[in-house]
C-alpha cells in the first residue's frame, strides 16, 4: 500500500478480512479527514490491526540519507542500505510488542511487523526494498521473479504474457516451445510473447 496520510474509518478491518500480507509506507495514518493528527498518534484506526504509535517524525533533504541494516544478519551488503525522504520514529512501548526486522543505524526500529501487516518507517534503497519485499512474498507463499525494469509478466487465465520494453533480447526459460501461443522463448526488445501458464513453469 503507498504512503496513504488518511484511511477510512473501515480499511483496517478491510484489510484484515482480505487476508494478505499488507505492507504499510512511512506517513500512512498520519491525519485524520480534517487533516489533523489522530488523538492517538498515527497510525490512528490502522493500529487495530498493526499495534504501534508514531510519536515522532523527520523530513530529510534529498541529499541526506541514513543507514539501514537487518535486524537478523551482519551482512555487509545489507549494512550498506539506506533510508530517505521520511524517518518515521516508532514509540518504544509498542515497539516491544511488534517483530523488529530492520533497524535504522541509531537503532530505532525501521521495518516492524504485526502479523501479516508490516510497516516501513522510511523509503529504503532499491536493493533493500527489492529484498524486503521478497522475504513477505515468500512469507505469503509466493515465489518472486527478478525481471530487472524492462520485463513485465502478466497471467490472465490459461495464459501468461510477457513484454520486454527494454533494448535486449529477454530469454525465456523452463518453458517449452510448443507452450508458446504467441513469439517464443526469445522476447525481442520491445516485443511480446505469450505461452500456456499450465504446461510449463516461468523462471526468469
Amino acid at each position: 500500500m503507498p504512503p496513504l496520510p488518511v484511511v477510512p474509518a473501515d480499511f483496517a478491518q478491510r484489510l484484515a478480512d482480505s487476508g494478505a500480507q499488507v505492507v504499510f509506507g512511512p506517513r500512512t495514518g498520519s491525519k485524520t479527514a480534517d487533516l489533523q493528527i489522530p488523538a492517538s498518534l498515527p497510525l490512528g484506526a490502522l493500529s487495530s490491526v498493526l499495534p504501534l504509535r508514531v510519536w515522532r517524525v523527520e523530513s530529510m533533504r534529498p541529499n541526506v540519507t541514513e543507514a539501514v541494516r537487518l535486524s537478523s544478519t551482519s551482512n555487509a551488503s545489507e549494512e550498506d542500505s539506506v533510508a530517505h525522504h521520511w524517518h518515521d520514529f516508532i514509540d518504544s512501548d509498542t515497539a516491544q510488542s511488534l517483530d523488529v526486522r530492520t533497524r535504522f543505524a541509531d537503532g530505532h526500529p525501521a521495518y516492524v511487523k504485526s502479523g501479516a501487516f508490516h510497516y516501513f518507517a522510511s523509503l529504503f534503497d532499491d536493493a533493500l526494498t527489492a529484498l524486503l519485499f521478497d522475504r513477505i512474498a515468500g512469507e505469503a507463499g509466493n515465489r518472486t521473479l527478478p525481471f530487472g525494469e524492462s520485463v513485465w509478466i502478466s497471467r490472465r487465465g490459461g495464459l501468461t504474457y510477457v513484454f520486454n520494453y527494454g533494448n535486449d533480447t529477454h530469454d525465456i526459460a523452463d518453458v517449452a516451445d510448443a507452450a508458446f501461443v504467441i513469439g517464443s522463448r526469445a522476447v525481442e526488445p520491445q516485443g511480446a510473447a505469450a505461452y500456456r501458464s499450465d504446461s510449463a513453469r516461468y523462471h526468469a
